[in-house]
């Protein structure tokens, strides 16, 4: 059989396979999986997708909606028609059906004029939008670009396929409401399943009604202020279950949170921070999720837990990452070993009689190689858990 014979639904297998990365899957994740969050907005897949369109007609029919399942939203442009119109004179639907991913910084949704952004009505033709991206404080512009959000927004689209939500709170953007205030955007939204937040709310926002979120399961809690974790414990999240946790200035701050929904909480996971590793922040989630069943965390950037008073009756797994930082002590250094012993040692003790598998992910290497690991993980072998190598 020639390659121009085979049937269309294993071309759109291969070209599937062609553009997935593992970057591309960590952001298009709406479920909870170890140490896979990111930042990072760039489809590394785009030039395949740019490749394979441009191969012939045939390829061109059938990869265009690959090249078009991941957008950056802008106002104007060609992009805007294709999404709303479709291929001219060919009674062919908007191409807004194939988006599944969407990056929409605030300069594209401002309001310096009495009506509705362009980019709802762009919102609208994308029927099928799973993620939505809005960026961090590193994507604002200078300050000598001051962005105007001097009216309202207008209705919020609704966004019922929505199951990932990445959002950094702009406050100034949140007056105009609509796509630029994160309640109307959640109310829209029903079937949210994963939702990632960040920023720092004035205190005139706690005024805001409660919320539901019956589908949310994993929530990560990105930097932001003690207001907003206010305003967070207010909502009603029932199958909340995993959380991520990239930085805090206070381990403190999350009391409040662990009050209203940790005996709930099967997962925690912890960034790649240093503050973590001049805080207890363990002995406080431990605390905090007395029905804890998995912790992940990065050993490197992580101080042992100092304060442990309860069992942990349900932790059965325990993830830990070998990325290093360069403000710790070398491998040779006995400092290095020791604090790593003190992490194991914890684990095998009585605090945590269910603990079944370690989990070790990224480079251990060195650490297998060395001659102190075997002293290092005797103790949790004999109490009958398994180490577990992970890529």
């Amino acid at each position: 059989m020639s390659a121009a014979a085979l049937p269309v639904e294993l071309w759109l297998e291969i070209f599937r396979w062609g553009t997935l990365s593992s970057l591309t899957i960590r952001l298009n994740a709406t479920s909870y999986h170890p140490f896979e969050t990111t930042t990072l907005t760039t489809d590394d897949t785009l030039r395949t997708k740019l490749s394979l369109v441009l191969v012939c007609r045939q390829w061109r029919r059938l990869a265009l909606e690959f090249l078009y399942e991941d957008i950056w939203l802008r106002e104007m442009g060609s992009l805007a028609e294709q999404l709303l119109q479709g291929r001219e004179g060919e009674g062919v639907p908007g191409y807004g059906r194939w988006v599944r991913r969407a990056y929409l910084p605030y300069a594209n949704t401002i309001t310096d004029a009495p009506r509705m952004p362009p980019i709802v009505e762009m919102l609208h033709s994308c029927q099928n939008l799973q993620v939505l991206t809005r960026p961090g404080p590193y994507h604002f512009p200078r300050r000598d670009d001051i962005l105007r959000f001097d009216f309202p927004a207008g209705d919020c689209p609704s966004l019922t396929s929505l199951k990932r939500l990445d959002w950094w709170h702009h406050n100034e953007a949140a007056r105009s409401g609509g796509i630029n205030f994160l309640p109307d955007i959640l109310r829209a939204a029903p079937n949210l399943q994963y939702l990632s937040l960040g920023g720092e709310i004035w205190l005139n926002f706690l005024r805001v009604a409660e919320l539901a979120l019956p589908c949310l399961t994993t929530l990560r809690i990105r930097r932001m202020n003690i207001l907003f974790i206010q305003q967070i414990c207010r909502w009603s999240m029932p199958n909340l279950r995993h959380i991520i946790i990239d930085t805090f200035v206070d381990v403190a701050m999350l009391e409040p949170f662990w009050e209203e929904f940790g005996e709930q909480i099967q997962t925690v996971e912890l960034g790649n921070n240093l503050k973590y590793y001049v805080s207890d922040a363990l002995a406080s989630i431990l605390s905090g999720c007395p029905r804890l069943e998995e912790l992940y965390y990065y050993i490197h950037f992580t101080a042992k837990p100092l304060s442990l008073r309860d069992k942990q009756i349900c932790l059965h797994t325990v993830g830990l990452h070998a990325q290093t930082n360069s403000a710790f002590h070398p491998i040779d250094s006995p400092l290095y070993w020791d604090h790593i012993q003190e992490h194991f040692a914890i684990l095998s003790q009585p605090y945590f009689p269910k603990l079944m598998t370690i989990s070790l992910y990224g480079d251990w290497t060195p650490v297998f190689s060395h001659h102190r690991y075997h002293a290092l993980v005797q103790p949790l072998l004999d109490r009958g858990c398994t180490v577990d190598v992970r890529s």
